[in-house]
């Protein structure tokens, strides 16, 4: 990866408030580039780390777009989704509608299993999400 940008994505922790925003609004500019596999995948799987942590609304967001992003350009590495996973458990129903939403933006169908668990949710949101994702 280069040193550019794992300076920034290792600092995003440290930030606060709009320095915190623009590292990640960064992160998401790389994922959102096509054949940078060598950056792409270690910043998408540090972000989703990054996910399972933040309590800022606004960052939360912004990850998830840039992730997203990166769910597009096939920076997932399917075998390591657990941050993800995660957040699909015990979370309210925005978060899950959110990861559903990033989970779907795969141009593989690789996680529609994943995503049909979902469609008889209690909460018609992310039923709905589910649903649209699939």
């Amino acid at each position: 990866m280069k040193e550019l940008y794992k300076n920034i994505l290792y600092s995003i922790p440290d930030k606060s408030g709009r320095e915190k925003y623009e590292a990640i609004s960064g992160m998401e500019d790389v994922l959102r580039c096509e054949d940078f596999p060598d950056e792409g995948k270690p910043i998408f799987a540090k972000l989703q780390e990054y996910l399972l942590t933040e309590e800022d609304e606004e960052a939360q967001s912004l990850i998830f777009d840039a992730l997203y992003e990166g769910m597009l350009n096939q920076y997932d590495d399917k075998k390591h989704i657990e941050g993800l996973q995660l957040l699909l458990n015990g979370h309210d129903s925005k978060i899950i509608c959110k990861t559903l939403d990033v989970l779907g933006a795969s141009i593989n169908d690789d996680y529609n299993d994943l995503i049909k668990k979902f469609l008889r949710y209690e909460n018609s949101e992310v039923r709905g999400a589910a649903k649209r994702n699939m």
